[in-house]
């Protein structure tokens, strides 16, 4: 089972990231990022509900994969399809891997940046109440 760039659907933009989505065959899948630990599930019958039946032990994780530390939570859609691509679970063209592999490294030296600039201010903060 392979997942297209138009079957993934992020659930929520804090922690834990989380995605789901429904494949061409029927089947869903439910991904989560939490604890460092991304796990992938796939429905072993289509059309139900991934996560029910990973919660009731009929499905095997298609990845489960430590990638972070106990507190990391939070992943971009880039790092998740990039991670899918890397195990063969994503179906696309190698143009929009690309374009994937570029986002994200911008998403991530956006985000180094944001954490310098908002740490420099936090640093003024505390000397102007000194």
């Amino acid at each position: 089972m392979k997942i297209k760039p138009n079957q993934i659907r992020r659930m929520l933009m804090a922690c834990p990231s989380s995605w789901e989505g429904m494949l061409d065959s029927g089947h869903t899948y439910y991904a989560k990022y939490r604890g460092g630990r991304l796990r992938v599930v796939f429905s072993h019958i289509p059309f139900n509900d991934a996560f029910i039946d990973w919660s009731n032990g009929f499905s095997v994780p298609a990845i489960d994969e430590i990638l972070g530390n106990e507190y990391d939570g939070w992943m971009t859609t880039g790092d998740f399809v990039l991670h899918l691509n890397r195990h063969g679970l994503f179906d696309c063209s190698n143009s929009y891997l690309l374009w994937i592999k570029f986002r994200v490294i911008f998403e991530r030296l956006y985000f180094s940046y944001e954490r310098k600039r908002i740490a420099r201010q936090f640093r003024k903060f505390l000397l102007k109440k000194k």
